[in-house]
């Protein structure tokens, strides 16, 4: 079974959904937030989800804000990693958090094509050791965070 959130019309807006240990979660690119349901108990239809992610609107450069969310991934401790599109940066949320953290990518949403930089990241995903990959697709390539690290290394 799966849970949905809102109507079938509103679904196609979507961007994504990642399912971690307590959750399932959706990125929504059109109200520039991320929503999370409850499944601790099994999965149930819902209609509305709590924001965990994303100030829900305007879409903005500021910590606890993204600018069209792409992709979602989970870390080893159910942390919360965001492509943030339009603002060329990962973020990473903490259960409970208020804010995301960049890692990596340019808090001032600078792109760009160095090792330190991103430009339009479309997609993230954790290996089981936190490393982080990012589909750079601005720069049309995949990028590889080993995780502690202050840069990324080009794989594809």
């Amino acid at each position: 079974m799966l849970v949905v959130l809102g109507t079938l019309l509103a679904l196609c807006f979507w961007a994504t959904l990642s399912v971690g240990i307590y959750s399932l979660v959706l990125a929504s690119e059109t109200s520039k937030n991320i929503t999370t349901t409850n499944t601790s108990l099994g999965f149930r239809w819902y209609t509305t989800g709590s924001i965990v992610a994303g100030s829900g609107a305007p879409s903005g450069l500021a910590s606890n804000q993204l600018y069209n969310p792409m992709s979602l991934a989970f870390g080893a401790s159910n942390e919360l990693y965001v492509a943030d599109y339009y603002n060329n940066r990962i973020q990473k949320w903490v259960i409970g958090g208020t804010a995301g953290i960049t890692v990596p990518g340019q808090p001032d949403a600078v792109s760009g094509s160095t090792s330190i930089y991103l430009n339009l990241p479309a997609g993230v995903v954790l290996d089981s050791s936190d490393n982080l990959y990012a589909s750079d697709s601005g720069n049309h390539r995949v990028q590889l965070w080993r995780n502690g690290s202050t840069s990324g290394t080009t794989i594809a």
